[in-house]
């Protein structure tokens, strides 16, 4: 393969990419030992629902832990994020689906630690053009920035920015 061919296609990807449109996505959760659609649950199950905690396990020798560390596609292969201490993050942008369940979670811990940030609805128009701009596909993500603006690193998850910032909110703080 020729480089001028990588190079065609790679801006053939990068068209159809802006070309994405976001859809309501209908979202599965067990309840009362079955799965249902969230939508369908009664107000009180909803309520329920935002303040559900995701785990990977339990263990006597650590608290209960998120999904890991944050992996970002590139170039058709995975790659870790990692948070760069001498440019560490002094604000964020984060994305955000105002149905979303795993959103608050996010927003909670942004809101308490001491960063500046901006929340952007990719549920608006101005919001998923952002999200194109910034490479975003799902929501939550929190896209943490140094002081000259550069991206230090990403999460979708608190366990995953905990890591990233190197710090801890204290919830309800």
């Amino acid at each position: 393969m020729t480089l001028d061919r990588i190079n065609s296609r790679l801006e053939e990807l990068k068209t159809s990419k802006t070309q994405i449109q976001g859809l309501e996505t209908e979202v599965y959760a067990r309840i009362v030992g079955y799965y249902r659609s969230v939508r369908n649950w009664n107000k009180g199950k909803k309520e329920e629902y935002t303040k559900r905690i995701n785990y990977t396990g339990l263990s006597d020798e650590r608290p209960l832990a998120g999904p890991g560390p944050v992996l970002v596609p590139d170039d058709d292969s995975q790659k870790e994020l990692s948070f760069n201490p001498e440019s560490g993050p002094s604000e964020y942008l984060y994305f955000f689906r105002k149905t979303c369940p795993n959103c608050p979670p996010v927003a909670a811990w942004l809101d308490a630690s001491e960063l500046k940030g901006r929340k952007i609805d990719v549920d608006r128009e101005s919001g998923m053009h952002e999200a194109r701009l910034f490479d975003v596909s799902a929501a939550p993500t929190a896209i943490l920035l140094d002081s000259a603006g550069r991206e230090v690193g990403r999460g979708s998850t608190v366990a995953s920015l905990e890591s990233l910032a190197g710090m801890t909110a204290v919830a309800g703080a």
